[in-house]
């Protein structure tokens, strides 16, 4: 039948010691709090009006005038980026296509 191998399974289990769970925690926590404040001064610094609640990892940014969602993702593919447009996350408006969600 096979399985996990021996020194695999203690090796679990010294990863899921309380001490490491709060250290990865803590780890994951501190990463995403840290991108998210550099995203969103990058939204800012490129004009854009950036909403956002406390918590997550989102930022909700309108975009200029005359922008689409799928342009700015399409111009985003040449750098390797993309963003989650709105309506991909079932936020359907009026507007959903002219705003989108940033995931950090």
């Amino acid at each position: 039948m096979g399985g996990v191998s021996h020194p695999s399974q203690m090796y679990a289990v010294a990863l899921l010691e309380p001490k490491r769970v709060i250290q990865a925690r803590n780890a994951v926590r501190s990463h995403y709090a840290f991108q998210r404040q550099r995203y969103g001064e990058a939204f800012r610094a490129l004009g854009f009006t950036v909403y956002t609640g406390s918590g997550g990892f989102y930022h909700w940014l309108e975009l200029p005038e005359n922008m689409m969602a799928t342009e700015f993702n399409n111009r985003l593919f040449k750098r390797g980026a993309a963003v989650l447009c709105a309506s991909d996350c079932d936020m359907v408006s009026e507007r959903s296509e002219r705003a989108f969600w940033k995931i950090e």
